[in-house]
């Protein structure tokens, strides 16, 4: 109980929704489009290297780089994928506290600040999320 007692219930909520999300929605579509890419990357490789087999040598400090550079960038991507969570964590609280708070809303005439506050959330949130790639 101390994990769910420390954690914001927006987090816990954006965690189990987005994983559920990339479950059910995006590994199937992922995982076809990995097989259809790994059958066609070692066919490719295969004519190539019938008809010029000095290409494979070639591949081996290709491949090298390309590693260096999953391995170079992963930390990034996890990252940013952290920061992700993060900012959608107020608005997923706010949200869930706002359901479980209607009553009181309706009672208090309070709709108006609540829903300009999650307006305000889920801007925040999409400037988060669509940083131009080029600062420049």
């Amino acid at each position: 109980m101390n994990f769910f007692d420390s954690t914001p219930t927006g987090r816990v909520l954006n965690r189990f929704s987005k994983d559920t999300d990339d479950v059910d929605v995006q590994l199937p579509s992922v995982l076809e489009q990995l097989m259809t890419n790994i059958l066609f990357i070692v066919v490719s490789l295969g004519v190539i290297a019938s008809v010029f087999p000095w290409f494979l040598i070639a591949c081996v400090p290709i491949m090298g780089m390309y590693w260096y550079l999953v391995k170079y960038f992963g930390p990034t991507q996890r990252e940013l994928k952290r920061l992700d969570n993060i900012a959608r964590s107020p608005l997923f609280s706010h949200l869930t506290a706002t359901l479980q708070g209607l009553p009181t809303l309706h009672a208090f005439d309070k709709q108006d600040e609540f829903r300009v506050l999650f307006h305000d959330m889920m801007v925040h949130s999409h400037h988060v999320q669509a940083l131009p790639a080029h600062p420049f």
